[in-house]
């Protein structure tokens, strides 16, 4: 029985296809990159992303297909031809990655870009881009101490009112204990004073 069957061969040369759509028109995207052309290069974006959200979705659909097969292989697909298509999905998921991640950075890029560089700053585009990655790590670092200051301010906090705690029961403790103490020594006191009065 062929393995086509089942339909997983029907898939996999749609996911084929549309990958080497998405690398021809990645290759042009990096070309617009390189000329500044942000226009074209936004649309070009917003077609590939879609295409790689449809090849993950088939993909999710034979990752399906392949965990219902390893528990009733129907189709007896063998165990070589079964790790083939694991490979398959895997290898297809790990381009869509890079790709997705390149383009994802480009726009972080792009949108930071336009928000911190005003009118009429002039800059290379290597070194705008060198200045704005600068930035947003010493952003992150200045966002980590504030929050390590916080968590500090915190740690003090509790230290302080374990400390104000300790002092009270403290104080509470001692005056307890005084005052059990004088119950005592009025108790041995009047214990004595009742053993005179009966021996006279």
């Amino acid at each position: 029985m062929e393995d086509s069957i089942d339909g997983f061969n029907v898939v996999k040369q749609d996911i084929e296809r549309n990958l080497e759509q998405v690398k021809t028109w990645f290759s042009r995207w990096n070309t617009l990159q390189s000329s500044q052309q942000q226009d074209d290069c936004v649309q070009l974006e917003e077609t590939i992303i879609q295409t790689l959200k449809d090849v993950m979705w088939d993909c999710d659909q034979l990752a399906e297909t392949i965990a219902i097969t390893q528990q009733n292989n129907v189709y007896n697909i063998t165990p070589a031809e079964l790790e083939g298509r694991k490979k398959f999905v895997v290898g297809v998921r790990k381009q869509n990655n890079e790709i997705m991640k390149k383009i994802k950075e480009a726009i972080t890029r792009r949108k930071l870009m336009k928000n911190s560089v005003g009118p009429g700053v002039s800059f290379s585009a290597g070194a705008r881009d060198e200045q704005l990655v600068q930035r947003q790590i010493l952003e992150e670092q200045d966002e980590l101490l504030d929050r390590f200051h916080s968590k500090i301010g915190s740690i003090s906090d509790v230290a302080i009112g374990i400390g104000e705690e300790l002092t009270t029961h403290d104080e509470c403790a001692f005056f307890s204990f005084s005052f059990l103490f004088f119950l005592f020594l009025s108790f041995c006191f009047c214990f004595c004073f009742l053993i005179i009065l009966l021996e006279y």
